[in-house]
């Protein structure tokens, strides 16, 4: 694995990326699973999700303190312990991302762009959000409200939202480079987000912290 890109938000909070180039037995060898462990994994029949799995494990080794592991709550929301830090974890083909927090509620979202995202616009935007679409800038401004969302989501940590009801973007000028705003709204829960991102090659990149300044 190679650190492909790092970033400190704040003084207690930060994000890593790491390229994916080794192959399955490198993170069996590099990694001391224990059988638990390992029973989970080879639940996985896909290499490639064993690999996902082996490799966010492998990163959080490399970037946090050595006994520090990933738990899972009940909704699936990963949680670090030892220390405990809020976490958000995403992976797009040979990358992989996470973002983590001592104070805040995280959320991350990566995404390899291709024109296939197209095809199911309609089905995580609003009417609304359509009209907003900068048709110059059509598949770069649909991924950004696509990874938007899916952070939000990782932030609300529960899978009861929808992501045209729910899930709220504003108007994107891509122009403005690196920042939008958004909101989750139901109706027992409403907050106000900003959200970052950074085009990486031909990958998207969107976090987000939750705070209470917007």
């Amino acid at each position: 694995m190679s650190l492909f890109f790092k970033k400190m938000i704040d003084e207690d909070s930060y994000f890593a990326i790491w390229k994916i180039t080794e192959k399955l037995d490198y993170f069996f060898n590099k990694l001391e699973l224990s059988p638990e462990e390992l029973l989970k994994i080879n639940t996985y029949k896909n290499d490639r999700r064993k690999i996902e799995q082996l490799s966010t494990r492998a990163l959080v080794k490399e970037i946090l303190p050595k006994n520090c592991y990933i738990e899972y709550d009940k909704f699936g929301k990963p949680e670090l312990k030892n220390p405990s830090r809020n976490v958000s974890i995403s992976h797009s083909k040979d990358f992989v991302g996470i973002i983590y927090s001592k104070n805040s509620r995280v959320g991350i979202d990566i995404e390899f762009i291709s024109n296939k995202i197209e095809r199911i616009a309609e089905k995580f935007l609003s009417k609304k959000e359509l009209q907003q679409i900068d048709n110059q800038n059509k598949i770069k401004n649909l991924y950004l409200y696509w990874c938007a969302k899916e952070s939000l989501l990782k932030i609300y940590g529960k899978k009861d939202l929808s992501f045209i009801n729910n899930l709220k973007i504003n108007k994107i000028n891509i122009e403005t480079k690196g920042k939008f705003t958004a909101k989750i709204e139901t109706s027992t829960f409403k907050h106000d987000y900003v959200l970052n991102y950074e085009f990486l090659n031909n990958y998207l990149i969107v976090w987000c912290l939750e705070t209470n300044e917007v």
